[in-house]
């Protein structure tokens, strides 16, 4: 226990409540159990170092508090949390320790406030002289935590790779980077500096990386029209068409809920159209989508190309003949059209 001179308020306090721990001895020897005394502990230890502008000496004193009220009731985990804020507040480098036990025991708890383990790391890094020994209690904090909380795991070893970035050892960094991300999937921060350390080395992040970090980005925001255009167009460079379809079908019901009044563009019917083309049961739906259009009054000699190739690749004559009935200028225009248009649309 870090030895302090208490104040005199403190210390009579603290003879009160040492008094009235007699009667919570426990069954074994010289073992002292009272959780009220605990409590005690704990709300006259937060009223030193919570204030912003507390004194430091209040601030150590705090600190020693709460290490005799752990020790009182170790089964309280928000009186380790309030130790870690507190050795945090002191800033004391001979606190280090005590917070680096105490943080590997936090990690593992049920309830977790990440802010306060980045606070404590943030501590801890602030009392080292060199990144190299900045690297070194990352690499043992990652060591002490990273079986116990995924999201804590993801933010060491992002820091871990920034530092590495910073020394110009990209394969490391992005080694770290990849990690974290794996661990945590909705770290921007990991995904962001995976990227550019990816494109120093002339490089590329895996794709199934990038499809789920697209994936993740329309869970957390549903209406976000460019993130789902984003995957549907990335799934079909990755050839999966099926999938792009349904990603693409997704996006214009987006569109249409956000704006209800606008025909939907041709940003998002040309390509998915092109998705159905490539898929192996899906061609009936490029005359759908071309349809869909002519009802909204536009014709679109790119669609109708890709239409009219689905037909033809679907062997089906009345399904064409139906399509082109639908809208009399349309055959006109097709057939005035130059004689390789379909096959650009099969192409593109």
């Amino acid at each position: 226990m870090v030895r302090t001179r208490l104040l005199p308020g403190v210390r009579m306090g603290l003879i009160v409540v040492l008094l009235a721990c007699g009667a919570g001895i426990a069954a074994e020897p010289q073992t002292l159990f009272s959780p009220l005394t605990a409590e005690t502990f704990r709300t006259m230890a937060y009223e030193m170092y919570s204030p912003p502008d507390a004194d430091p000496i209040r601030v150590t004193q705090a600190v020693v508090l709460l290490e005799a009220a752990i020790q009182l009731e170790r089964r309280s985990d928000y009186l380790t949390e309030d130790l870690l804020r507190a050795c945090a507040a002191s800033g004391r480098v001979d606190f280090a320790n005590m917070a680096y036990t105490a943080l590997g025991e936090y990690a593992g708890m049920p309830r977790v406030d990440l802010e306060v383990a980045r606070e404590t790391v943030d501590y801890l890094l602030a009392t080292a002289d060199s990144r190299r020994r900045r690297e070194e209690i990352l690499a043992a904090l990652l060591v002490a935590t990273s079986d116990k909380n995924p999201l804590l795991r993801s933010d060491l070893e992002v820091r871990l790779g920034f530092l590495a970035a910073e020394r110009a050892d990209d394969k490391a960094a992005s080694t770290y980077l990849l990690s974290a991300y794996e661990a945590n999937p909705y770290n921007q921060t990991a995904f962001e500096k995976l990227q550019e350390v990816a494109h120093r080395m002339g490089q590329s992040v895996q794709p199934r990386v990038v499809a789920r970090h697209a994936r993740l980005a329309v869970r957390a925001n549903p209406l976000n029209l460019q993130a789902a255009l984003f995957l549907a167009q990335y799934l079909e460079r990755l050839g999966m068409y099926d999938t792009a379809v349904g990603c693409y079908r997704y996006t214009a019901d987006v569109f249409a809920y956000l704006y209800p009044d606008q025909p939907l563009p041709s940003s998002i019917y040309i390509p998915w159209a092109l998705a159905c083309y490539n898929t192996a049961r899906q061609q009936d739906q490029c005359l759908r989508i071309a349809t869909q259009v002519r009802q909204s009054g536009r014709f679109d000699l790119v669609l109708e190309g890709i239409a009219a190739a689905a037909a033809a690749k679907l062997q089906d004559t009345a399904q064409r003949q139906r399509f082109l009935a639908a809208g009399p200028q349309v055959e006109e225009k097709l057939s005035a059209a130059p004689t390789d248009a379909v096959s650009a649309a099969e192409l593109a």
